[in-house]
């Protein structure tokens, strides 16, 4: 039998291909070794076919090239070229391996990656360098839970430090993107035996979730787009300012909404709106909690797209795309220029400016990107 963690996959689909690799992503856990438990299975399974799966650093690896796991400190074994007899029973003999340590699947042909983030309220996957998180509570409008919210701090640390990513594309399942804080489940919270928080704590608590999530995304090393199919409200609407951009389907719209349930906005709201619009439109959107739809929000420049509903999800990672296929460090280096240069002197944005071009003019991309102007052709970037 199939174990519970594939469930998601589809293994049919899995067995009608002609798989040129397959590489299957351990995670280490504090009371599980991954190595251990499914080394045995994969070795054995490995041996019988003379493919080599070698040992490093105590982390089970395949001694063969995968872009996925250049810089990627993670436990992985890769079978190549399996068959359907050696591909079933592999995923049967990984029965005994606990679900939680299987973080992904890999095509590393196809350039597809789909990533387990521990809980079903949030999916993750990566898609020729283009990162879809998506907040997957579309019955709760994808409100922020004690689930998804610590998961998507983590997948961000993650995503950030892999090369096969190029930009991140954050959205929500459903018709919403997300609509913040849970309020029905602030009304139902069951009383706990541990010793109540002062103020204090709380503030300190408050500050460290927020500088996790929405400080995170905004110093993200790589572009980040919002894609918003519906409501981005509350904490949710804060989340998708603190992207570089955002695409919006026709039908979605934004809301501040902390004055509809007595709260002052926390997530950055502030800190964003002012600087996106300025302080008398910030003042106006948090103070009335009035909605913007998307035709609004582009004119106001809180919006940089707006796709039609039936074609949303396939243009906005269209958008991606081509944000996460370009030089990749260049690119990096301009979200730098720019964040910085919202805070700091004409004088100190010229000192970095010169330091970033010069170094930019040393990359692979923008010698390459030189020959290709003078070829008359597209430039081929290889984010190095």
């Amino acid at each position: 039998m199939i174990v519970a963690a594939f469930a998601a996959i589809s293994l049919a689909g899995l067995l009608s291909q002609t798989w040129g690799v397959i590489v299957f992503v351990l995670k280490r856990l504090k009371d599980v070794d991954p190595a251990a438990t499914c080394a045995p299975f994969l070795l054995a399974i490995v041996a019988n076919k003379k493919h080599i799966i070698g040992l490093w650093r105590g982390e089970l690896y395949g001694l063969m090239s995968c872009p996925v796991l250049e810089s990627w400190s993670a436990t992985a074994g890769i079978l190549h070229a399996l068959g359907e007899p050696q591909l079933r029973k592999l995923l049967s003999s990984l029965a005994t391996c606990p679900k939680q340590c299987i973080v992904s699947i890999v095509d590393c042909q196809g350039g597809y990656v789909d990533i387990q983030t521990g809980t079903a309220e949030l999916l993750c996957e990566v898609n020729e360098r283009v990162a879809t998180v998506t907040l997957n509570r579309p019955h709760k409008k994808n409100s922020l839970s004690d689930q998804l919210t610590p998961a998507l701090r983590e997948i961000l640390l993650e995503l950030e430090s892999r090369p096969d990513v190029g930009a991140l594309l954050l959205t929500g399942a459903g018709d919403a993107f997300c609509s913040g804080g849970d309020v029905s489940g602030m009304s139902t919270r069951t009383v706990s035996d541990a010793p109540k928080k002062t103020v204090d704590e709380k503030v300190a608590e408050l500050i460290r979730k927020q500088e996790a999530l929405t400080l995170r995304l905004y110093e993200w090393s790589k572009p980040t787009i919002a894609a918003l199919p519906g409501a981005a409200a509350g904490a949710g609407l804060s989340i998708a300012l603190a992207c570089d951009l955002r695409v919006a389907s026709s039908s979605a719209f934004m809301v501040t909404a902390f004055r509809n349930i007595g709260l002052s906005g926390d997530y950055g709201s502030s800190w964003f709106l002012n600087r996106l619009l300025g302080q008398a439109k910030a003042k106006e959107l948090m103070y009335l909690s009035e909605r913007v739809d998307a035709a609004e929000g582009l004119r106001l420049g809180l919006i940089n797209a707006i796709f039609d509903a039936d074609v949303f999800r396939a243009e906005a990672f269209a958008y991606a795309h081509r944000l996460a296929n370009g030089p990749t460090v260049a690119l990096s280096r301009m979200k730098r220029n720019l964040n910085r240069g919202a805070l700091q002197g004409l004088r100190e944005s010229l000192a970095m400016e010169a330091e970033h071009v010069v170094m930019s003019f040393e990359t692979e991309d923008a010698k390459e990107a030189v020959r290709a102007f003078v070829e008359k052709r597209k430039p081929e970037f290889k984010a190095r």
